[in-house]
């Protein structure tokens, strides 16, 4: 607001400080501070006749109600209950057991499942570093993971051919064996897959497969013998009809 709007304002007594200076008509030449204004005025005297004029400091003068004066501003403190505790060596164990978990899904057949839990190891070890897990020590626990991870592979793979041998044996409606076939052929794929991202590509050759295949019809046939071998001791010593 300029000086020109200011003096039309109060000439239609739109503020209240105009209205107080104009009745404290005994008081000095320079009024400050009337009412809730902060504008100083000046009572001039015109055929015995005061009027209030602000007395301007420059060509503008700020109207406000806002406080301008400073504040202190107070920092806000978190408030942490001092009897909690955080176990950092738990809490390391718990990272280095998820990285190691991560690692060996960082090798999955699954395309997707592969790629986050990469992204999940460069952040746990990150983390890891930072808490003070040095780079020999975490390339020891990839060395360990993958170590246990190929002999898991390597048993999971023989327990599914075992399954897939003993379903032709017994046998049942062939399109139940068909469907259960397939299912032992992808388990299959999927397993050879993932050996070859443990770092052991083409660990499944064809003898490979052939040989896991004659050993579990001997694990078989080691079972139905011991099965036959108590069914006759039964009948043999029990009396059993």
């Amino acid at each position: 607001m300029n000086k020109i709007e200011l003096e039309h304002a109060l000439k239609k007594n739109q503020f209240e400080a105009y209205k107080t200076a104009n009745d404290q008509a005994m008081q000095k030449e320079l009024i400050t501070n009337v009412g809730n204004s902060k504008i100083k005025w000046n009572i001039v005297s015109d055929k015995g006749e005061k009027t209030a004029i602000p007395a301007f400091v420059g060509d503008h003068v700020i109207v406000s109600t806002v406080n301008r004066v400073e504040q202190e501003v107070k920092k806000i403190q978190p408030k942490v209950d001092p009897a909690y505790k955080i176990d950092l060596p738990a809490k390391v164990e718990q990272l280095k057991n998820s990285y190691i978990n991560n690692y060996i899904k960082a090798r999955s057949h699954n395309y997707i499942v592969a790629k986050f839990s990469e992204l999940k190891v460069a952040f746990l070890g990150q983390m890891l570093s930072l808490m003070g897990v040095s780079i020999s020590e975490l390339q020891k626990m990839q060395k360990k993971a993958l170590s246990n991870s190929v002999e898991e592979n390597i048993l999971m793979f023989e327990e599914n051919e075992y399954n897939g041998e003993m379903i032709q044996i017994i046998g049942g409606s062939p399109k139940r064996v068909k469907n259960d076939l397939k299912v032992i052929e992808e388990i299959r794929t999927q397993l050879m897959t993932q050996m070859d991202r443990l770092g052991k590509p083409n660990y499944y050759t064809q003898q490979r497969l052939v040989e896991v295949k004659i050993d579990a019809c001997k694990r078989i046939l080691e079972e139905f013998t011991n099965e036959l071998n108590y069914l006759q001791y039964q009948l043999d010593y029990l009396e059993i009809s």
